[in-house]
């Protein structure tokens, strides 16, 4: 005996597979941002202005970076500051945690910057 069986074939809704091809777009973007610049060349030797252009585009994003973190915690002192009124005792730790903050953000935009730079210090086993 043959029976007549209708196969129907799954499919993913247009809408759905949208959705996960812009997830996987944005999801790509975000992890390619977070890359650290690389030379071409092995031994991180280039004579070429690229090399220098990058190096320099590189360490315009750590200030812009560094300039938009202390826009903003410049922004959570002054709110933290409104917050505390008259209590010197609070004015003066958010004041201190302010500072800390700030310097905090100094020491990341250094190293931001530090790694702008290919020095090869581990080529060579020195």
């Amino acid at each position: 005996m043959h029976r007549n069986v209708e196969h129907r074939s799954l499919r993913m809704p247009r809408s759905l597979g949208l959705a996960l091809l812009i997830a996987g777009v944005l999801l790509a973007a975000a992890s390619l941002s977070q890359c650290r610049l690389v030379e071409d060349r092995i031994t991180g030797v280039s004579g070429g202005l690229g090399s220098q252009q990058a190096r320099s585009d590189c360490l315009d994003r750590c200030n812009q970076q560094y300039r938009a973190a202390r826009a903003a915690e410049n922004n959570r002192h002054r709110i933290a500051l409104q917050a505390c009124g008259n209590d010197k005792t609070c004015r003066k730790n958010e004041d201190q945690l302010h500072q800390q903050n700030l310097q905090a953000l100094i020491d990341r935009m250094q190293q931001c910057k530090q790694g702008c730079y290919n020095e090869g210090a581990a080529i060579g086993g020195r």
